[in-house]
C-alpha cells in the first residue's frame, strides 16, 4: 500500500507498506509486486499487493495462480504507462513531500 509516512521525525513523505507486515518497504530490491490471475494470464480482478519478499508466501499459500513481478520493475512500468516526468523540476526543492 502507498501511504504518507513520518520519514525522519519532522518530514512526511510517500512510502510502501508490506501488505502482509505492514513495514515499509525500505528497499525496493527486496520486494514484489503481487497479483492473483486466472489461469496464470489474465489479472483476476486487478488489485495488487505489495510485499517483501520473505513475505509473498504468506500472500500466496499453495495456490499457484498468483503472479509477481520486481517491485522496481513495476514502479519503473507505472511512471512510463503513466507517462510520469521523472526529470528534476525546478519546484522540487529536496524536501519530502
Amino acid at each position: 500500500m502507498i501511504r504518507i509516512a513520518n520519514i525522519d521525525g519532522y518530514r512526511s513523505g510517500p512510502v510502501i507498506e508490506c501488505d502482509v507486515c505492514k513495514f515499509i518497504i525500505e528497499n525496493a530490491d527486496l520486494a514484489l509486486v503481487e497479483w492473483k490471475s486466472i489461469d496464470r494470464k489474465f489479472p483476476e480482478d486487478g488489485k495488487i499487493y505489495m510485499v517483501h519478499k520473505s513475505c509473498y508466501r504468506k500472500l500466496e499459500g499453495d495456490d499457484p495462480d498468483w503472479m509477481s513481478d520486481e517491485l522496481s520493475t513495476f514502479l519503473r512500468r507505472l511512471t512510463h504507462n503513466c507517462k510520469a516526468d521523472m526529470s528534476p523540476h525546478d519546484h522540487d526543492d529536496g524536501k519530502s513531500l
